[in-house]
């Protein structure tokens, strides 16, 4: 789960440090954010089921960059912060779902490879190693 890790602590900061949202809200845009992914991932066999690798990496890629979006704004607003923290939730929140399936998919794709495990080794370190 490479990446997701990080997304998840700044998530919180960014409220809290960016935003001026108190910590109880940080906390809550952590949980928005997990909550988000761990459903995505549920669905996420089926969703691969009926797109495909790709354009479910596609799609996947397209939420998660309009919910960094929604992130980045936030912080540019010229807007009450109730505004800027409602931008900053949802952005978080399409943030998880978009990355809550790349990592299965990276690590099933690996799997049907030749040399699958030390593939899958070198590509996990790779990723733990950016967090």
């Amino acid at each position: 789960m490479p990446g997701q890790a990080v997304n998840a602590d700044w998530a919180g900061v960014h409220a809290i440090r960016v935003l001026g949202a108190d910590a109880a809200t940080g906390s809550l845009v952590y949980a928005v954010f997990f909550a988000t992914m761990t459903g995505v991932r549920f669905l996420g066999d089926t969703l691969r089921s009926r797109l495909g690798a790709t354009r479910t990496l596609r799609l996947a890629g397209g939420v998660a960059s309009l919910g960094f979006g929604l992130v980045l704004l936030a912080g540019v607003l010229n807007a009450p912060i109730g505004t800027r923290v409602g931008s900053d939730i949802a952005g978080w929140s399409l943030a998880g779902a978009g990355m809550a399936l790349v990592w299965p998919i990276v690590v099933s794709t690996i799997a049907v490879l030749s040399g699958a495990e030390r593939t899958l080794s070198s590509v996990t370190a790779i990723g733990y190693g950016g967090d």
